[in-house]
C-alpha cells in the first residue's frame, strides 16, 4: 500500500499518543512489524512523550501550538448526515435508511496535519525544558566544583598549619602595632613556612589595605595582605635574620612597601 509522508507521520504520532481508529491503529502495527524507519519514528515520539511526562513544571503551550488545538475539528462541527423525506401514510412505503456523507480525503489530510503541529509544538516544548534544565544543572554543577576546590584549599592550609605547629623548630613572635592592635607570627625554619594572625587590626580607610612582606638581603616581597583569620605563607623560602614587616598601602597593594611598617618580627 502506498502512504505519502504526511500520512506515515501522522500514524507515527498517533501511535505514540494514543487515539488512533481501529483502521489506523491496524495499519500503524503492520508497519511497526515491517518497517524499521516506521518503528524509530514511532521510538522518537515516544521519547519525546516521556520526556513531557517526566517535567515536573507544567508547560504553557505557545499561541501556535494553542491555535492549532482550536482549530481541529469537533464531532458537533460535522455536517449532519442526510435523512430519508418522512415515509408517505397514503402510499404506505417504508423510508429508505440515512444515508452518510463520504469523508473528504482533503479534509482527513488537513485535520491529520493539524494534528502533526500539535504534537510537534509539544516535542519543542520538552527541548525547551529539557535545554533549561540542562543549564540549570551545569550552573550547580559549577558552583559545586567551586565548592569542592574552596574546600580542597582550606583543607590544605589546615594540613600545612598542622605540619607548622608540629615542627621541632616552632617558635612564635608578637609584636604590638598600636591602637591595641598586635600581629602574631609562627614559624618554622625547616618547614620554611609561616603564619601571620592580627588581632585588633589597626583601622584603616576603605582605600588603603595592609599588606605584608617577606623581607630578605634582596629587597622586600609581598606574600599577601592582612586580614581577619591567619594567613599562611608557603613556598616562599627564607633564612635566618629574614622579616616579617606590614605596611599600609593603597587599595590594590603596592609593588614595594610605600609607608613605615607598623609591625616587624624576625623570623
Amino acid at each position: 500500500m502506498s502512504m505519502d509522508r504526511d500520512d506515515r507521520d501522522y500514524l507515527a504520532a498517533g501511535y505514540a499518543l494514543g487515539g488512533l481508529s481501529d483502521d489506523d491503529l491496524a495499519v500503524a502495527s503492520g508497519l511497526l512489524e515491517t518497517d524499521l524507519s516506521f518503528r524509530r519514528e514511532v521510538a522518537e515520539y515516544e521519547d519525546s512523550l516521556a520526556g513531557l511526562a517526566e517535567t515536573d513544571e507544567p508547560l504553557t503551550p505557545s499561541a501556535e501550538a494553542e491555535a492549532a488545538i482550536l482549530a481541529i475539528p469537533r464531532a458537533d462541527d460535522a455536517p449532519a448526515a442526510a435523512t430519508a423525506p418522512a415515509p408517505d401514510s397514503s402510499s404506505g412505503s417504508r423510508s429508505e435508511a440515512p444515508v452518510e456523507e463520504p469523508v473528504s480525503l482533503s479534509d482527513l489530510r488537513a485535520s491529520r496535519r493539524t494534528w502533526r503541529v500539535v504534537a510537534g509544538a509539544a516535542a519543542a516544548a520538552v527541548i525547551v525544558a529539557v535545554a533549561g534544565l540542562g543549564g540549570a544543572l551545569l550552573h550547580v554543577t559549577g558552583e559545586q566544583r567551586e565548592l569542592d576546590e574552596s574546600l580542597a584549599q582550606s583543607q590544605e592550609q589546615l594540613d600545612r598549619a598542622e605540619q607548622l605547629l608540629a615542627a621541632p623548630d616552632v617558635r612564635t613572635d608578637t609584636v604590638d602595632m598600636g591602637d591595641d592592635a598586635g600581629m602574631t607570627v609562627v614559624s618554622s625554619m625547616s618547614e620554611q613556612v609561616f603564619q601571620v594572625r592580627a588581632h585588633g587590626t589597626p583601622e584603616v580607610p576603605d582605600d588603603r589595605v595592609m599588606q605584608l612582606w617577606l623581607i630578605d638581603d634582596t629587597g622586600a616581597h609581598s606574600v599577601g595582605f592582612l586580614a581577619d583569620g591567619a594567613v599562611t605563607v608557603d613556598g616562599s623560602e627564607f633564612a635566618d635574620g629574614a622579616l616579617v614587616g606590614v605596611t599600609e598601602e593603597p587599595a590594590g597593594g603596592s609593588e614595594q612597601p610605600t609607608s613605615d611598617p607598623l609591625g616587624v618580627v624576625e623570623l
